[in-house]
């Protein structure tokens, strides 16, 4: 397997991935889902794709799942990605919030990465606690973008 360079990397795969989706409007925001990027935002920095290490943060029912892809696997695919499960529910947001920093202060990962993963686990504890009320979302009449 060939090693490439993060630059190199995110030259190629910048504009043509499978895991961009583009908007429908002419000037709407293009976005990503690729494992690993925590913003889907397509840029250099949050990239999963182009990064040698990368976090990703997923819901899944009652537990959030951390995935570290790190460097230090060399060409053994199997070791690239490292999945964590964090119990949201029983432990609580603030006692994962402490397991994320000190997973990903540990593997040397960008401070704006640990600010982005535990903003996104609050958003998620969030939307957890909402369908947990069964609340629904309805945007207030005359804010809506069709003319």
């Amino acid at each position: 397997m060939v090693q490439l360079s993060d630059d190199l990397t995110w030259s190629i795969v910048r504009k043509q991935n499978s895991g961009l989706r583009f908007s429908n409007k002419r000037n709407g925001p293009s976005l990503s889902r690729e494992a690993g990027c925590l913003t889907h935002i397509p840029s250099r920095a949050m990239s999963g794709l182009a990064n040698s290490k990368t976090v990703g943060l997923t819901h899944d029912g009652r537990k959030a799942v951390l995935t570290l892809k790190t460097k230090s696997a060399g060409s053994v695919p199997r070791k690239y990605n490292q999945s964590i499960e964090l119990r949201t529910h029983g432990r609580g947001t603030k006692a994962c919030g402490k397991t994320i920093i000190k997973l990903v202060d540990e593997m040397y990962y960008k401070p704006a990465v640990t600010q982005t993963a535990l903003a996104k686990l609050a958003l998620m504890a969030k939307a957890e606690r909402r369908a947990a009320k069964k609340v629904t979302y309805t945007p207030k009449s005359g804010r809506s973008n069709k003319n």
